[in-house]
C-alpha cells in the first residue's frame, strides 16, 4: 500500500525500501544515491537502503526496520542503512540511538549488525543504546581516534568486538565504555548513566519524571521502545493465528505481511514492569484481545483515478422536508454518498448528481437558484455532471420566481434554440387532468429500471417552447388538451455534450405520494442522472464552504459505500460559514469503508459545525444521534504521509478571554487565556464521536492521529466525546483528546463519560487518552473513562491523562469507572510515579493533585488496571510501579473526584 501523492521517480523506484519513519520530532533528512542535496523525511517517509540519516538540533527521529526494528535517533547524530542477505548494518557515525530488535520477526539465522568507529556487533532480540562523541578533531567517517563510545544494555544479550581486539558480551544492566585511547571499560550501570543513557531518546511527551529511580528508567525504557514496536508491526509473544481483518494501514510496513495490531504481552511480555509480568499480590496478569483494524487500502491509493459519484440535495428552504424525505428513499434504494443542505456549494468536483428540490414564489429574489448558481450548474453538466430540478404552478412564475431560474439553466444548457424552452408560464395544471409519464422519454428514463405510468402531482405548472418527442418525461392532459410538465434532456443535447438535465414541474408530488409510489419515480431520475458505482475516489475534499448552510435531514450521510479521499486536506471542512443539521447526526456513515489521506471534519476562522436538539432540549434531543455517527464498516483517517484526525476544532488568535473558573485544587484565579470560538457544537445528550455496530457488521477504526484536536478553541459537549458501543474498536497512533493550546474542553452529564467503551467494546491508544496542553482547560463533570461490559482499553507508549504546559483539569467522577464485569485497562509508559494519591499512580508535584472519592471505581471487581505488567491493586506499593495513570509535567492542576 502507498500513500504518496506522486508517482515514484525512476531513481526511487529502483531504491530498495529500508523502513519507515514512525516518529519525527524537529528535522531529519536523508542522503540518498547520487542526489544533489539530501532529502528532508517527514512522517511516515520510505527510508532506503543506503541512506545517511541526518537528525537536526532539538530533533528525534524513529525509524522502523523492515518490520523488525525499531531504530530511534537523538538529536545531532548521524547513522547510514545497509544490507546484505540475512543481514541489515546499522553505522552509527555520530551521536546516538536506541535499538529494539523484535525477535519475533527475525528468520533463523537472520541479525542486525551495528557498527560504530571502534566497534560491531550483532543483534537479535535486543533493547541497548549506543552513543559514539567525537572528538573535535575527528572526521566523519574516519577511524576509532579521538572517538568515545558508550553501550547500554536493557534486554537480551549482545557480543560486542572493538577494533583493538577485545570482545566482551553486553548483558542488561551493564555497559562498554570506548575511550579515544583504545581501553575499553564496562561494569554495572550507575543510575547516572541509566539517566545519561536514555537522554533525549523520548519523545517531548514522555518524560522519566520526577523522581524516577534507576531500575524504573531502565524498566521504562524497555517498555517504552518494545511497546512501540508492538504497536506498529504487531508482535504476537504468544504465537496467536493472525486475523485477516488486522492488517496495518497506515502504511506497508508489515510488507509482506500480514501483521496484526496485537497489544498483548505488555509490560509483561516485555520481561519487565515489576516482577517480568506478574501482579501485585500475585494476580495473574490478563493478556489484552487484539484490536481489529480496518480492510487494506486498494493497491495504489494516493494515485488512483478520481470517481466523482456522490449526490447532493439542496433546494429552498421551506422544502427541506421534502429534500429528506428524496435522501431518505436514495438511502432505501442503495448505496450513496449523498449531500443534504439548503444552498449549493460552489465545489461539485465530489458529486456526479445534484438535485434540486424546491420553489420559490414571484419577487422573490432569493431563489434557490442564483446565476452563479446557474452557471454552477451549466459547468457542471458541461463535466458529465447530472441534475435533476423541480419547477412549480404559476406562484413560482415571475422574474425573480423559481421557474425564470430554471427556465434560465435549462436555455444556458441546452443545444439548438434554448430561448424558446419556457419552465413555467403555463397557468396551474389542475382538477381534470390525468398526469402520465412518457413511455419514449429519452434514455428509458420512465423504464429504467421501473416502467413508470400514471403519477398524481399536486398542482403542477407546465413547460413550454416546443419540447417534444423523447424530451418530454411526463404530460398532463385534459380532454384534446395536452401540456408538458415534465422534461428532459441527455448527453448529446447539452451544450458540453455531456451530463443530464431533468425537471418534473412540482415540488410537493414528493410528499404527497406513497413510497410505494414514490421511490420507483426517485430511483429512474437517480439512475438517469447519477452514477451506478459504489465507489467514490475524491482528489480534493467532499465539502469544503465558507458560507451558511442547514440542514433538514444528515447533511453529509454515507451508506454502504467505500470512499477513497486522497487529498491531504480535510475530507469536509467549513473556514467561516456555519453547517447545522437540524436534530440529526452531522455526519453519518453506515456500513461503509471510509480512507481519507488528512483530517475527516475540520472547523476554522470562525467556522462551525452544529448540531441542533429536535425536540427543543431534554430527553427529546436524544434523538438527534450522535456528532458524527459511524453505524458498521471501516473508518481510516490520516492516511497520508501527515496523518489527520477526525474532528479538529480550531479557534481564531483573536477569539480568547481569561477563564472564569478557579482553579480546582488551589481555588485561585487560574489566569489562563481560553478560546471562545465553538467549532464543534454537540445537541444536548448527543456524543461527539461515536461507533456503533450495526445489523451487518461491528465498526472498525484507525485514526493516525487524534480523535479530537481542540486548539484555541471551546468544545462544550454534554456526553461523551468518544462513544464506542456493542464490539466497537478504534486504534488511535496519537493523543485520543488532544487541546493543543488555550483550549477549553467541557463535558456537562454527571451520568456519562467523557470517554466510554461499552458491551465488549476495544480501543488502544498509541500516545495519551487526553492530552491536556499549551495552558488548556479540561472539565468532565462525570467520569474521565468508563469501561462497561467486558470493554478493553490500552494505552501503549502513553497515561490516561497528561497535563503540561500550566494547564487545568477538573473531573467531578471518577478517574476510571468499570461497570459489568471482565473490562480491562492496559498502561505501559515510562512515566515512573512519585505518589500514590488515593490508589492513583500520578507523576509530579503531589501539591498540585487533588483526588478524592472512588477515583477507580470497579477496580479488582468489575475490571482490572494493568501498568507496565503490574496489577494495580490497593495494596500494591508505589515501589512496584514504573508507570503512571495521570502526569503533569512542567505545571499544572488536577482535581479528581467529587
Amino acid at each position: 500500500m502507498s500513500t504518496l501523492a506522486l508517482a515514484p521517480t525512476p531513481v526511487r523506484a529502483q531504491m530498495a525500501p529500508a523502513g519507515v519513519v514512525t516518529t519525527l520530532e524537529g528535522s531529519a533528512t536523508a542522503s540518498r544515491g547520487s542526489a544533489a542535496q539530501p532529502v528532508a523525511l517527514k512522517f511516515k517517509d520510505d527510508v532506503f537502503l543506503d541512506d545517511r540519516i541526518t537528525t537536526g538540533d532539538r530533533s528525534l527521529a524513529r525509524v522502523l526496520l523492515g518490520g523488525k526494528a525499531l531504530v530511534t535517533v537523538r538529536e545531532r547524530s548521524v547513522l547510514h542503512i545497509t544490507e546484505v542477505p540475512g543481514q541489515s548494518t546499522i553505522t552509527l557515525d555520530s551521536g546516538k540511538i536506541a535499538l529494539t530488535v523484535a525477535r519475533e520477526r527475525m528468520r533463523p539465522g537472520e541479525t542486525i549488525q551495528i557498527r560504530t568507529p571502534s566497534a560491531v556487533a550483532a543483534v537479535r532480540g535486543t533493547v541497548l543504546v549506543i552513543e559514539v562523541i567525537r572528538g573535535a578533531s575527528a572526521q566523519l567517517g574516519g577511524g576509532g581516534g579521538g572517538t568515545v563510545e558508550h553501550w547500554y544494555g536493557f534486554t537480551g544479550t549482545t557480543t560486542i568486538t572493538f577494533t583493538n581486539g577485545t570482545t566482551g558480551t553486553l548483558t542488561p544492566g551493564q555497559f562498554f565504555t570506548w575511550t579515544g585511547t583504545g581501553n575499553v571499560g564496562s561494569g554495572p550501570m550507575t543510575p547516572g548513566m541509566t539517566a545519561d543513557a536514555v537522554s533525549g531518546l523520548q519523545p517531548d511527551g514522555v518524560q522519566g519524571g520526577p523522581g524516577a529511580s534507576d531500575a524504573g528508567i531502565k524498566e521504562n525504557m524497555t517498555f517504552q521502545l518494545q511497546n512501540v514496536v508492538n504497536a506498529i508491526v504487531g508482535v504476537d509473544t504468544q504465537n496467536r493465528p493472525p486475523n485477516a481483518q488486522q492488517t496495518v494501514n497506515v502504511r506497508d510496513v508489515c510488507n509482506p505481511g500480514p501483521c496484526t495490531f496485537d497489544v498483548g504481552g505488555g509490560g509483561g511480555g516485555g520481561g519487565g514492569g515489576g516482577g517480568g509480568g506478574g501482579g501485585g499480590g500475585g494476580q495473574a496478569v490478563p493478556t489484552p484481545k487484539p484490536v481489529p483494524l480496518p480492510p487494506a487500502v486498494p493497491p495504489g491509493f494516493g494515485n488512483l483515478p478520481t470517481q466523482q459519484t456522490a449526490t447532493m440535495l439542496f433546494g429552498d428552504a421551506g422544502y427541506g422536508s421534502s429534500r429528506t424525505t428524496i435522501a431518505g428513499d436514495l438511502r432505501v434504494l442503495g448505496p450513496g454518498v449523498v449531500v443534504n443542505v439548503d444552498g449549493l456549494i460552489g465545489d461539485l468536483s465530489a458529486f456526479k448528481a445534484v438535485w434540486d428540490i424546491g420553489a420559490s414564489a414571484s419577487g422573490n429574489s432569493a431563489s434557490s437558484l442564483s446565476a452563479a448558481d446557474r452557471a454552477n450548474l451549466v459547468s457542471f453538466m458541461n463535466h458529465g455532471g447530472g441534475v435533476f430540478a423541480t419547477g412549480e404552478a404559476a406562484f413560482a412564475d415571475g422574474p425573480n420566481g423559481s421557474n425564470a431560474a430554471l427556465t434560465n439553466l435549462a436555455r444556458g444548457a441546452v443545444k439548438g434554440v434554448p430561448n424558446r424552452i419556457t419552465i413555467g408560464g403555463q397557468g396551474n395544471i389542475c382538477c381534470n387532468s390525468t398526469y402520465a409519464f412518457n413511455p419514449a422519454a429519452e434514455d428509458n428514463i420512465t423504464q429504467v429500471p421501473n416502467v413508470l405510468g400514471a403519477w398524481s402531482p399536486g398542482v403542477p405548472g407546465g413547460i413550454g417552447g416546443g419540447v417534444a418527442g423523447g424530451n418530454v418525461f411526463a404530460k398532463a392532459t385534459a380532454g384534446n388538451q395536452t401540456v408538458v410538465i415534465g422534461a428532459l434532456w441527455d448527453a448529446p443535447q447539452l451544450a458540453g455534450n455531456q451530463g443530464e438535465l431533468a425537471v418534473l414541474m412540482d415540488a410537493d408530488f414528493i410528499l404527497q405520494n406513497a413510497a410505494q409510489a414514490r421511490q420507483p419515480i426517485v430511483q429512474n431520475i437517480d439512475t438517469f442522472i447519477g452514477d451506478a458505482s459504489s465507489t467514490l475516489v475524491l482528489n480534493g475534499p467532499l465539502w469544503r464552504s465558507a458560507a451558511d448552510f442547514t440542514s433538514a435531514g444528515v447533511p453529509f450521510d454515507i451508506y454502504g459505500y467505500t470512499v477513497l479521499a486522497q487529498d491531504p486536506s480535510a475530507f469536509i471542512s467549513t473556514s467561516g460559514g456555519t453547517v447545522t443539521a437540524t436534530g440529526s447526526p452531522v455526519v453519518r456513515m453506515t456500513d461503509s469503508q471510509v480512507v481519507t489521506q488528512g483530517s475527516f471534519l475540520q472547523a476554522s476562522s470562525g467556522g462551525v459545525f452544529a448540531q441542533t436538539d429536535p425536540g427543543g432540549g431534554g430527553a427529546a434531543a436524544q434523538s438527534a444521534g450522535a456528532f458524527v455517527s459511524m453505524s458498521g464498516g471501516s473508518l481510516l483517517v490520516g492516511n497520508g504521509n501527515a496523518g489527520g484526525n477526525v474532528i479538529e476544532a480550531i479557534g481564531r488568535p483573536n477569539k480568547q478571554q481569561l477563564d472564569g473558573e478557579p482553579d480546582p485544587v488551589t481555588g485561585l484565579p487560574t489566569g489562563l487565556l481560553l478560546g471562545t470560538d465553538q467549532p464543534i457544537r454537540p445537541a444536548t445528550g448527543a456524543a461527539v464521536f461515536e461507533e456503533d455496530a450495526s445489523a451487518v457488521s461491528a465498526a472498525v477504526a484507525l485514526v493516525n492521529g487524534r480523535v479530537h484536536k481542540v486548539d484555541l478553541a471551546l468544545l462544550a459537549a454534554t456526553a461523551s466525546l468518544i462513544n464506542l458501543k456493542n464490539g466497537s474498536a478504534l486504534t488511535v497512533l496519537g493523543n485520543a483528546v488532544d487541546l493543543v493550546k488555550n483550549a477549553k474542553v467541557t463535558q456537562t452529564d454527571i451520568n456519562s463519560a467523557l470517554i466510554s467503551l461499552a458491551n465488549q467494546s476495544l480501543m488502544a491508544v498509541v500516545g495519551n487518552l487526553a492530552n491536556v496542553a499549551g495552558g488548556s482547560r479540561l472539565n468532565v463533570a462525570g467520569n474521565f473513562v468508563s469501561l462497561a461490559g467486558g470493554s478493553q482499553l490500552t494505552i501503549l507508549n502513553g497515561l490516561l491523562l497528561n497535563v503540561t504546559g500550566g494547564s487545568v483539569v477538573n473531573i467531578g467522577g471518577a478517574l476510571v469507572s468499570f461497570t459489568g464485569s471482565n473490562n480491562l485497562l492496559t498502561v505501559n509508559n515510562a512515566i515512573v510515579p512519585t505518589a500514590l494519591l488515593n490508589g492513583v499512580p500520578v507523576s509530579g508535584n503531589a501539591a498540585s493533585f487533588k483526588i478524592t472519592g472512588t477515583p477507580l471505581a470497579g477496580n479488582g471487581t468489575a475490571g482490572t488496571i494493568v501498568i507496565n505488567g503490574v496489577v494495580l491493586t490497593s495494596a500494591t506499593p508505589l515501589s512496584s510501579l514504573t508507570g503512571s495513570l495521570v502526569a503533569i509535567q512542567g505545571s499544572g492542576s488536577v482535581k479528581i473526584g467529587p
